[in-house]
């Protein structure tokens, strides 16, 4: 008899939310008794920051999709169910099947992780462990992945050549597990990039120079997305030995049904992109993923990919979905759901559009 999803779930709910201790020794040891799935996908986006992950996870899939290509996304919290956190081609895993892999899988390797090493694995380490296992078995060759919490010690951060790293942008959350500054949460947040791998942020001030730091010294390209009148060009570039390439976005239209911007490239070239998410700082999540698309097809450690071009990078902006975010429910009175959780996130609603 299959697995009983009622059952998964009351196992993801009992597991801990938090480990005794951080780090990626749970999630490693999980991994390697099951295979080391997460080695099986080609081309890994891994995508950290403070806020606008999963809409820049979202707007990545839509394009690559647009684009042909098989892709799995992985994003977290969940609106309804946690089968909605793992998808592939746009589509979130059946529940029969997840339950399969956590209860019959996942399971027994955590049990035996945990005699090993004194320290369960959590409920976010048993999923992402389910999510690699899913991507592997249906041989996805893309998977863009959004960072649990924080980056350096999240159980997504185990992917050791990255097709390109993301952080949206940095400010004050989750103090007390990433530290009370912007710097320190840039810093955390930063331990995602790889040696090599294109970084692509929207970081700015502090946070910038974190990310241009942990950049330099991995030997990383820089890609900054920064608005026009630009707010933030030569901040990154105050870190000797960081080469920067700057993507400098301009909002032209914004409406309750989407909006539109101009880009302009580090090579002066200008193109407008129609968005399908509403409010402003949707414009900038889909400013940053079509930096990470330029980047993947153009930049200094490029993955081109058949059908990855502009044509496909308009189709999935203007196709883009993602529930929760500026979310108009109609009635009387009418109401604006948003999954703004912190300050910076509240700020960015209010100014809307």
């Amino acid at each position: 008899m299959a697995p009983d999803w009622k059952a998964a779930e009351r196992y993801l709910l009992a597991s801990a939310r938090f480990g005794r201790r951080p780090g990626l020794h749970r999630i490693r040891a999980l991994l390697e008794r099951l295979g080391n799935p997460h080695l099986a996908v080609p081309h890994v986006i891994h995508v950290g920051g403070t806020n606008g992950k999963g809409s820049v996870v979202a707007c990545l899939d839509a394009v690559l999709r647009s684009a042909g290509l098989r892709v799995a996304r992985f994003t977290s919290p969940h609106l309804h169910h946690f089968c909605e956190r793992i998808a592939v081609d746009g589509r979130p895993i059946e529940a029969g099947r997840l339950a399969h892999l956590l209860l019959d899988v996942v399971a027994p390797a955590a049990e035996a992780v945990a005699a090993d090493l004194g320290d369960p694995p959590v409920t976010f380490e048993l999923l992402t462990a389910a999510m690699y296992l899913h991507c592997r078995d249906l041989k996805v060759p893309w998977l863009v992945q959004e960072v649990g919490l924080g980056g350096r010690c999240d159980a997504t951060n185990v992917v050791p050549r990255p097709a390109a790293v993301v952080i949206t942008n940095v400010d004050l959350d989750h103090t007390r597990r990433l530290g009370a500054t912007v710097e320190a949460i840039a810093a955390e947040k930063a331990g995602i990039i790889k040696p090599g791998a294109p970084v692509i942020t929207a970081a700015r001030g502090a946070a910038l120079e974190q990310v241009a730091r942990a950049a330099r010294r991995a030997g990383a390209p820089l890609a900054v997305v920064t608005p026009e009148p630009d707010q933030a060009a030569g901040a990154a570039g105050a870190e000797p030995g960081t080469a920067v390439r700057y993507y400098r976005w301009q909002a032209l239209e914004v409406g309750a049904g989407g909006g539109r911007f101009r880009l302009s490239d580090p090579a002066g070239c200008r193109r407008e992109f129609t968005v399908a998410l509403p409010g402003e700082y949707q414009l900038e999540n889909a400013a940053v993923a079509a930096a990470v698309v330029d980047q993947l097809r153009y930049g200094p450690a490029a993955r081109p990919a058949a059908g990855l071009d502009d044509a496909a990078l308009a189709a999935g902006l203007c196709s883009v979905r993602w529930p929760g975010r500026m979310t108009l429910v109609p009635g009387e009175p009418p109401v604006l759901l948003d999954a703004a959780h912190n300050e910076a996130g509240m700020r960015a609603l209010r100014r809307g559009g």
